[in-house]
């Protein structure tokens, strides 16, 4: 399980500022949050 810290742009497009997500490694973190907030966190998260 990670602990998942959102800022500025993230935060707003996750609509939260942390969450706890299961996850086995980066690429599944970041398709799992995909999953549960959007497109538009995905595009923050590509430019981070």
């Amino acid at each position: 399980m990670a602990s998942v810290r959102f800022f500025a742009a993230a935060a707003e497009a996750a609509g939260t500022e942390s969450e706890l997500v299961h996850a086995d490694d980066l690429g599944s973190l970041l398709d799992r949050l995909v999953e549960l907030h959007g497109e538009e966190l995905g595009r923050v998260l590509g430019r981070s």
